[in-house]
């Protein structure tokens, strides 16, 4: 079950007041910084720092408001094997009752990709038999494209070849959008693949869309969308118009 909380009542920590920034991807560490201006909070209550993927978790105790020990910079080798990292950040006083928490703060880094990993990672593998590709994904499984690497030079004809790679994309992307529909409140990588549903749909509702009957039409939208902006088909004739 997905991990909540209710911050009904409590304030929220939101990426103003908390953020992490890589600073080496070799072991994978990130910058932190805490500010809890603004916030009611008293001296005593206490503070905790959670990177996490998936239901992988590390606690680091941040001691009280009043003597904050935010580390200058935490360690998350152990969080980069699957995922895109994320924060919980949690203020609760000495009942435990939280007082001011937040939840799903991204790592960010050097540039916009850093930090997180590519949503849809390519692998090739000799296994496949008779098939050219196939796609890995479930809930807690982040998707990934693999390839027949018995073909030849398979990888490069993926990005260079449109009809190969309208043919093997946007069938892999609609399998992928198929299970974020089944599982929106995911947090092992079904965030990142609804900001992306996001950006070629602005409609995309978790708590509506992807429950409802228009499903495939949610789908299609994305699909149509992100092949116009490709332009598999167009760069696919671009040859054969210039060959006359």
């Amino acid at each position: 079950m997905t991990r909540r909380f209710n911050y009904t009542g409590r304030q929220r920590i939101t990426s103003g007041h908390f953020s992490a920034n890589v600073i080496s991807e070799d072991p994978l560490i990130a910058a932190v910084s805490l500010n809890l201006d603004g916030l009611k909070v008293t001296p005593e209550d206490r503070i905790v720092i959670e990177p996490y993927v998936g239901n992988i978790a590390k606690r680091i105790d941040c001691g009280q408001v009043s003597a904050p020990a935010v580390p200058v910079s935490v360690d998350l080798t152990d969080l980069s094997s699957g995922g895109s990292i994320q924060f919980r950040v949690k203020v609760s006083g000495k009942d435990g009752r939280l007082t001011a928490a937040g939840d799903r703060i991204r790592l960010t880094g050097i540039n916009e990709e850093t930090g997180r990993r590519a949503l849809l990672p390519v692998e090739t593998n000799p296994t496949l038999g008779e098939q050219i590709w196939k796609v890995e994904v479930s809930e807690s499984l982040h998707p990934k494209l693999i390839l027949n690497s018995r073909i030849p030079s398979i990888e490069s004809r993926l990005l260079d070849d449109p009809v190969f790679g309208g043919a093997v994309l946007l069938p892999a992307i609609r399998k992928v959008l198929e299970v974020l529909a089944e599982t929106p409140d995911g947090d092992v990588w079904q965030q990142d693949w609804l900001e992306f549903a996001r950006r070629w749909n602005p409609d995309t509702n978790p708590d509506h869309t992807l429950e409802s009957d228009d499903r495939d039409e949610w789908i299609d939208t994305i699909i149509t969308a992100f092949s116009r902006k490709q332009g598999f088909a167009r760069r696919a004739t671009e040859p054969m118009s210039g060959a006359a």
